[in-house]
């Protein structure tokens, strides 16, 4: 059947109008036409009128497309959200008048934590030589940032220094050791050098000061790399400031690990280094001579017997045997017994209920304490 409905437009008024195609469906439309036509005609009026409606709004929307400039759907849907406050102006001048004030105040504190430093941290763990270690801290700038020594002794020695008999603030000692630690393990990571191990030793030292084992313990696996890329385990130079930083890494080790019951990152095997010097020949920077550690091998037949950690073929270890040495080489020695007690002593399991057991381990420990 051909389409029997059109729609006509004159200019602003539109009539209806039939055409059938068929005498079949002329049949029908004069039959409803006859029954009652006005039903029909309604209907069909109505939706004139929403089609008319719907071409007016088409027709609109169009000439408002063609009218926007090409790039404005794109301005449109990049337009950042409204609802999400900017803060990076509000924040960034208050997060640096912070930083100035924190650099500020540790700057004032400077001569204290120094001097409280080799008060109460360097006879612990002396690896900085004193009179050159104060003469550069004393000429550094203070407007620019910290020395990575000082970052390290502020680490270590700010809980000591008082102001007005007052000690700092816990908050404040928590933001400046924070940021002090963070900067040497950032120099740690991106150079190493005798300074950046020097600081680290300080900061593992902290640690163990502060019961955190474990913190120190992973620190001291940096520490050995240092220790292996600078070859400072090999005796290489008299030079008693690169031997020291060695013998505290040694010293950290050996009591970190004891406390842990972890094997320790250095055999002592491998320390082919002379013994530090006495302070009051280092302090004055007077080269001593010293001999090389002695190794307790308890392994070996006759237990107990110590031999130098290199061989010298001009019996020079002999001579030296108490020259030169101070309080840091004992200590280093009685560590390294200590290790060895702990080692083939302490670990070695023991039935207590056989005797055959008993009286080789308390005939050990007898060699030992000898």
């Amino acid at each position: 059947m051909e389409r029997a409905l059109s729609i006509n437009h004159d200019q602003g008024s539109s009539h209806l109008s039939f055409s059938p195609a068929s005498s079949a469906s002329a049949g029908i439309f004069a039959n409803v036409n006859q029954q009652n036509p006005a039903p029909v005609l309604g209907a069909l009026s109505s939706l004139t009128e929403e089609l008319r409606g719907l071409a007016s709004t088409i027709a609109s929307t169009q000439r408002h497309i063609l009218q926007q400039p090409a790039d404005e759907d794109v301005v449109y849907r990049k337009r950042p959200r409204t609802d999400v406050p900017d803060t990076t102006r509000v924040t960034s001048t208050p997060m640096r008048e912070a930083h100035t004030h924190s650099h500020e105040e540790i700057v004032s504190l400077w001569d204290d934590v120094i001097e409280s430093h080799f008060r109460f941290v360097h006879p612990w763990i002396s690896t900085l030589h004193d009179p050159s270690i104060r003469k550069a801290l004393h000429a550094a700038p203070r407007n620019e940032p910290l020395p990575l020594i000082f970052q390290a002794m502020v680490v270590s020695s700010l809980r000591f220094v008082r102001r007005g008999g007052m000690v700092s603030s816990a908050t404040s000692h928590v933001e400046h050791t924070s940021r002090a630690r963070h900067e040497i393990l950032a120099s740690v990571t991106e150079h190493v050098s005798i300074e950046s191990l020097q600081a680290l030793l300080l900061l593992i030292y902290t640690e163990l000061a502060d019961d955190n084992a474990f913190r120190a313990s992973s620190l001291l696996g940096m520490a050995a790399r240092c220790v292996e890329q600078l070859q400072l385990a090999v005796e290489t130079l008299e030079e008693e400031e690169r031997k020291r930083v060695f013998w505290n890494y040694l010293m950290l080790d050996r009591l970190c690990m004891a406390l842990l019951g972890c094997a320790t990152t250095l055999s002592r095997e491998r320390a082919h280094r002379r013994l530090p010097a006495c302070a009051s020949f280092w302090g004055t920077n007077r080269p001593r001579p010293t001999p090389y550690l002695r190794l307790i091998h308890a392994s070996s037949p006759e237990f107990g017997e110590a031999t130098s950690s290199k061989s010298s073929s001009d019996g020079e270890d002999e001579d030296l045997a108490s020259s030169g040495l101070g309080a840091l080489a004992f200590y280093i020695e009685t560590i390294e017994s200590l290790g060895t007690i702990e080692v083939h002593f302490l670990r070695q399991p023991v039935d207590c209920s056989n005797s055959s057991h008993v009286a080789p381990w308390l005939t050990r420990f007898k060699e030992l304490d000898a």
